[in-house]
């Protein structure tokens, strides 16, 4: 997989910077889940935004992009705020101070960045799952001080995500187009427990989409058991 290098400058201080854009195209390799995160070889998203190492002022890579500068000498990188390995309380922390910046300026903007914190939660919650720590804590089984910690931050994420969820899925029936992402409010309504909403949904995109019938028979089956977690496709 190739990994396309693509050029911006910060808006504020317009220090220059270099950025690796993952494309559509060259996602061989890419596990998929159901709330459209992925994981691909040495890369698990596309970079929107970011924040200048120089100025600390937050902005979006596409609109301030720039052609490949001449001088590489004057270039700096952005690294990946969404390793794989470095997914947590500070990356929900960093899409906040998105939002406290004002890069929400459109509904369509809000729309990524709370797309960007629905992902990153339930990436979170996969990976104390992955670990055994929130099973214990459904059990209601603490053993330490990690686990009475864990089981705060488990309530604070889900705040958090049902929240946002509810404004995404309001700010998405604002942005309808002639062919709405049907499967989009399935997961969105799926994950916020309104099941009944999350099947007529899933009804729509059968009948509507060319979409993969595999992936509408795996929604289907997390609706039928009323599962609420993301999965992976």
């Amino acid at each position: 997989m190739n990994l396309m290098p693509e050029y911006t400058k910060c808006p504020k201080c317009e220090a220059q910077y270099c950025y690796s854009d993952l494309k559509p195209e060259n996602i061989a390799g890419t596990g998929f889940w159901s709330d459209g995160f992925y994981m691909a070889p040495m890369r698990n998203d596309i970079i929107n935004f970011a924040k200048c190492p120089a100025c600390n002022t937050y902005f979006w890579l596409e609109e301030n992009s720039i052609p490949k500068p001449q001088d590489s000498s004057q270039i700096n990188n952005i690294e990946n705020s969404w390793l794989l390995d470095q997914i947590g309380s500070k990356e929900i922390n960093f899409i906040k101070d998105a939002f406290r910046a004002g890069l929400a300026i459109n509904p369509e903007k809000e729309i990524v960045l709370r797309i960007k914190l629905w992902q990153v939660i339930n990436h979170i919650i996969r990976k104390y799952d992955s670990q055994g720590l929130f099973k214990k804590i459904r059990l209601k089984i603490f053993e330490s001080n990690e686990y009475k910690d864990s089981h705060k931050q488990y309530n604070s994420l889900s705040s958090i995500k049902i929240n946002n969820l509810i404004r995404l899925a309001n700010l998405l029936k604002l942005d309808l187009s002639e062919n709405p992402d049907n499967l989009l409010f399935a997961e969105i309504y799926r994950e916020l427990g309104d099941f009944s909403k999350a099947m007529i949904f899933c009804h729509r995109a059968e009948t509507t989409l060319q979409v993969d019938s595999n992936r509408i028979l795996l929604l289907k089956e997390q609706i039928k058991i009323k599962s609420k977690t993301a999965y992976k496709i």
